[in-house]
């Protein structure tokens, strides 16, 4: 569990254990009368950006400032969805789904920029154009037909049979 402040002044935050009545404590002593009331051991240390790992530069189009000390994968906190496209200090490369269904994408040792960005099926990026010179279409119907009809047209009341 990770805890932040984003506030200039220190908080003070509480955290209550409610252990569950029907499971027994884990024990490092083999004493059964042993005090099993310490469950956690919890670290608190100052966030100091300039040491992270990862860096986030932009968020549309995801890119990333990483450095591994080992090669690795990344996984993103997007969502994988096909038609998302990655690159590695400039080279593609292919994001792959991992366990959690999030997107990871492989990196080599050492400092990496990363790009991830949606782009989307073909037939996304098809249909949104079709989708939008539709509407152009439809407008410029509107429009026309609303400048050649004179406006008494419209207030004339109707023509008795």
């Amino acid at each position: 569990m990770v805890l932040w402040n984003d506030q200039d002044e220190p908080e003070t935050i509480s955290l209550r254990y409610y252990p569950d009545p029907n499971s027994p404590l884990p024990s490092t002593s083999d004493d059964p009368t042993a005090d099993v009331s310490i469950f956690a051991e919890v670290q608190l240390t100052r966030y100091t950006p300039d040491i992270q790992q990862i860096k986030i530069l932009s968020f549309i189009p995801l890119r990333l400032q990483v450095n591994a000390s080992n090669q690795a994968f990344l996984e993103s906190f997007r969502l994988w969805i096909p038609g998302y496209q990655a690159q590695v200090n400039g080279r593609p490369v292919v994001p792959q789904k991992s366990p959690d269904g999030l997107i990871m994408i492989p990196i080599s040792r050492g400092e990496n920029t990363v790009t991830l960005e949606f782009r989307g099926p073909w037939f996304v990026r098809y249909s949104t154009w079709i989708s939008l010179a539709s509407a152009v279409l439809i407008g410029m119907w509107a429009f026309l037909r609303w400048h050649r009809c004179p406006s008494s047209t419209f207030n004339r009341p109707p023509t008795p049979v």
